[in-house]
């Protein structure tokens, strides 16, 4: 199934995410969300954790534009990031990616780093 939905909705002007993340506090986003890993692995479900890295502090539909996120990398860890590390450790299955652009590049330069 592609859930949970792992993104901190922390933007009350998000028109995406909204009511299907777990909250707007990276603890319970991350406490709901591994919890609804293990219900659906114990059920014989398999699981997909998303949007990677986070869409939850968007103001744009990312199905109509492409919504840009000004976190840093230490933003990222402390709020964004926090749900999908829970999971992953909770066993998740695949992570599906969000179609937003992160300033910081993290991605990018990390990708890059680890290529050439």
């Amino acid at each position: 199934m592609f859930a949970p939905v792992l993104d901190v909705n922390n933007n009350p002007e998000n028109p995406v995410i909204a009511s299907r993340s777990f909250g707007a506090d990276p603890d319970l986003v991350a406490r709901l969300g591994a919890a609804f890993v293990r219900g659906a692995r114990d059920g014989g479900a398999f699981t997909t954790g998303k949007h990677f890295p986070g869409h939850g502090d968007t103001s744009v539909d990312s199905h109509v534009g492409l919504p840009v996120i000004e976190a840093d990398r230490a933003g990222l860890d402390t709020l964004e990031l926090l749900p999908f590390a829970q999971a992953i450790r909770e066993g998740v299955d695949p992570i599906m990616t969000a179609h937003v652009s992160f300033q910081a590049c993290w991605v990018q330069r990390r990708c890059r780093q680890r290529i050439t």
